[in-house]
């Protein structure tokens, strides 16, 4: 963490710094409060938006977030509070033609998403639906893209006022302004 603070404008420490952060946070639970509480979420997010051009650091860091958030409601709530959800969109829009950022941004999704219903709903309401089609469709020949965007999909579990918000975004993502759009095209 003091590599980070001490080197802000290296690209290349913040990549390597966030995949660190992974590594130690990894199925190990404790690790993952420690790092947070250490101020290590404030610094991954702001890598990301000091490096906002550098595929690595979005990737690195959209690990990072993967692993602090796994199994982890508290820190999956943080994340999102304090603009996870947005950097790592942001990420993705950035970095559309990146399979690695696009991966890594789903399984931080993922995670994000699984088992908690407020990200879950944060996740539709901020594109992120949009965004998870536009990368599957973009990488429709990577695994990787492909796993954690459909993990992404299905974890959500939402109620019929939420669920009709994500088919809107489905169609909207599909070419349609609205859902009337749709039933147009239905006649």
């Amino acid at each position: 963490l003091s590599a980070m603070r001490a080197h802000g404008t290296s690209v290349d420490v913040q990549g390597h710094a966030c995949l660190a952060l992974f590594s130690l946070s990894c199925n190990h639970a404790e690790n993952k409060s420690r790092i947070v509480g250490k101020g290590g979420l404030a610094l991954v997010l702001s890598a990301m938006r000091a490096h906002e051009t550098s595929a690595d650091v979005q990737g690195h860091a959209c690990w990072a977030l993967l692993s602090l958030s796994v199994n982890h409601a508290e820190n999956k709530s943080r994340i999102v509070g304090e603009g996870g959800l947005a950097l790592v969109l942001s990420a993705m829009r950035a970095h559309e033609t990146s399979a690695g950022v696009q991966e890594h941004a789903c399984s931080a999704l993922w995670s994000l998403s699984s088992n908690h219903a407020e990200n879950q709903s944060r996740v539709v309401d901020e594109g992120g639906v949009a965004q998870v089609l536009s990368a599957m469709r973009a990488h429709e020949t990577s695994a990787g893209v492909l796993e954690y965007a459909c993990a992404t999909l299905s974890s959500f579990r939402l109620n019929d006022d939420e669920r009709a918000r994500m088919d809107e975004a489905v169609l909207v993502a599909d070419g349609f302004r609205t859902s009337a759009d749709a039933r147009q095209c239905e006649n």
